[in-house]
């Protein structure tokens, strides 16, 4: 009923090419339509899409968009607090032993503890993946240890 309400009010879309945002949406986030991307994305041409803007979490993104303001940059800071130190340099690979990441490994996938291979079960004929991130994942946000995931998929050169 109340979506009838808003249909027969004819209230043009915050989504709208002209721009426009009326008065009832100024306080509440309105997701951005996909199919104004990358134009109307924060990030323009650099987003990702990793569907952040098209909730209604949207305003959220000026602090979580890693290409937005500091990005990236901020996981150095981050990293000390989290994990306690901040991932290897090329000076640090000295003190390396068989059991400890390399420089080259924590530049791509950050601290680590002690690098492992994971898979999980047979793999999924097509699929790069066995399911291990997706089950770690699951599970964190099943135990309250996150709340939330933000799930992105690659798009075939045909979509």
């Amino acid at each position: 009923q109340i979506l009838s309400s808003l249909a027969a009010a004819n209230i043009p879309d915050s989504n709208s090419n002209d721009g426009s945002v009326r008065s009832h949406e100024r306080n509440s986030p309105v997701p951005i339509k996909p199919e104004n991307w990358p134009h109307r994305y924060p990030a323009k041409e650099h987003c990702s899409r990793c569907g952040l803007c098209e909730t209604s979490y949207v305003s959220s993104v000026v602090d979580a968009c890693a290409f937005l303001g500091d990005g990236m940059s901020r996981i150095d800071s981050m990293e000390a607090t989290v994990h306690g130190r901040q991932r290897l340099n090329k000076e640090d690979e000295d003190a390396q032993t068989a059991e400890t990441p390399t420089a080259a490994d924590e530049s791509r996938f950050g601290v680590q503890i002690r690098p492992m291979e994971l898979a999980r079960g047979k793999g999924v004929d097509g699929a790069q993946w066995t399911g291990v991130v997706t089950a770690i994942a699951t599970s964190m946000i099943l135990t309250g240890m996150v709340d939330a995931l933000v799930c992105i998929a690659g798009v075939s050169k045909e979509e």
